[in-house]
């Protein structure tokens, strides 16, 4: 793609993928480094990114995902799954490793680390779970416009069961709830979804100036 406003014109919500083609190592690569650099609150990344190669495990996702093909038949399957022990332990790891990257002293850091501990802390579990999936968000839109300007298709879903999904692959032992999918392929030439014209609203009514 030339340029992202080409490649997002481009992207569409693909319904059937041509099970025959493959994302390559290199593109997904790049696809989840994009995700690994969106932009998140402090830079905590409240989330993981769950590739799905076992075709079996696939097969079962697809039968508690209303039957959607793409569950199956896109190249790539990943899922973005929100953390669910966003604490004072979890900051504090990360404390450390902002010390290590950027050799710095972790004493230095106290003042930012007490920052990010009080507002998770201020939070209700129920609060800090949706603030978690927001950030997730994020790094699921910054995957999708970087395979856009890869040329590869992408599906992504919200089409599932949370509880059946969650139980399949035994995320609440690593601390995880799934929140999306987002299938990766290239489109079947047979998908009508393919040719249709986008339908967005006019910039002068999405855009409100004050």
């Amino acid at each position: 793609m030339t340029d992202l406003k080409t490649a997002l014109a481009w992207r569409y919500a693909t319904k059937k993928f041509d099970p025959s083609k493959n994302v390559s190592e290199a593109d997904l690569a790049t696809i989840i480094e994009a995700g690994n650099l969106a932009p998140t609150a402090y830079g905590l990344q409240p989330f993981r990114i769950i590739k799905i190669e076992n075709p079996e495990l696939r097969a079962k996702l697809r039968e508690v995902s209303y039957g959607q093909p793409q569950v199956t038949d896109a190249g790539t399957l990943l899922l973005i799954a929100r953390r669910t022990d966003i604490d004072e332990t979890y900051v504090t790891d990360y404390v450390e490793r902002i010390a290590d990257v950027r050799a710095m002293k972790v004493e230095d850091l106290e003042g930012f680390k007490t920052t990010m501990i009080g507002d998770i802390a201020g939070r209700s579990l129920e609060a800090r779970n949706e603030w978690a999936g927001r950030q997730a968000y994020i790094a699921l839109g910054t995957m999708i416009a970087q395979a856009s300007e890869l040329g590869v298709d992408t599906g992504p879903m919200e089409g599932f069961s949370n509880a059946q999904v969650d139980e399949i692959l035994g995320l609440s032992d690593l601390k995880l709830e799934s929140l999306a999918y987002l299938a990766l392929g290239y489109r079947d030439e047979a998908d009508s979804f393919a040719t249709l014209k986008k339908v967005r609203l006019p910039i002068e009514t999405l855009v409100i100036t004050k």
